[in-house]
């Protein structure tokens, strides 16, 4: 995994500000530079099992199973390790028997072991190695692409939020202007439209 700072946020949104569209002007103005540190997680397991949990639920939902399992399990690759011995159909502390699945298929992947210290560069690259895990789909490969992986141009295009925003202003179309700044594009949206 690259090591990338709070800088490249802050880089990818003055090549942001530079794209001559109202609606991304506004959308800077509203929004301004999200103060976000990326990567956001230490581990790869970490990311795995915050955006496996995260399918699919409001943040608050997500955040308090999340804070649960940690109360519990101490670390991801506890939980983890936890959940391929037990291989339970019951909910643990709010995380579904499916997502318990999913996270049991990652934990069994050979891409696990792969990408542990593998420096990926590219979406496609990512999608190949995570859409043939159980219970992942895009939106999850998006949210590792941008939030681990720190890649510049994942347009997470099956995110509620995102999809609205682009439906009213866009008529549905990811504008051209900003290809290569899908990623900010994404942070200031979500950081703006509260």
């Amino acid at each position: 995994m690259r090591i990338i700072h709070k800088n490249i946020v802050k880089k990818w949104f003055r090549k942001l500000s530079k794209v001559q569209s109202p609606v991304i002007q506004n959308l800077i103005q509203t929004a301004g530079c999200p103060d976000l540190e990326l990567p956001i997680w230490k581990s790869l397991d970490d990311a795995v099992v915050e955006t496996v949990v995260s399918q699919m639920l409001s943040s608050k939902a997500a955040n308090s199973i999340i804070r649960k399992l940690y109360e519990n399990f101490q670390t991801s690759e506890i939980l983890i390790n936890h959940i391929k011995k037990s291989k339970s159909d019951e909910p643990l502390f709010g995380l579904s028997s499916k997502k318990q699945k999913s996270l049991l298929f990652w934990a069994n992947s050979s891409t696990r072991k792969m990408l542990r210290d593998k420096d990926i560069r590219e979406y496609k690259e990512l999608e190949k190695y995570f859409i043939d895990i159980w219970g992942f789909g895009k939106w999850s490969v998006d949210m590792l692409g941008i939030f681990y992986f720190c890649l510049p141009d994942v347009w997470p295009s099956t995110d509620l939020k995102i999809k609205k925003f682009i439906d009213s202003k866009f008529g549905g179309e990811k504008p051209l202007s900003i290809n290569g700044l899908e990623t900010i594009t994404s942070l200031c949206i979500w950081h703006g439209t509260g």
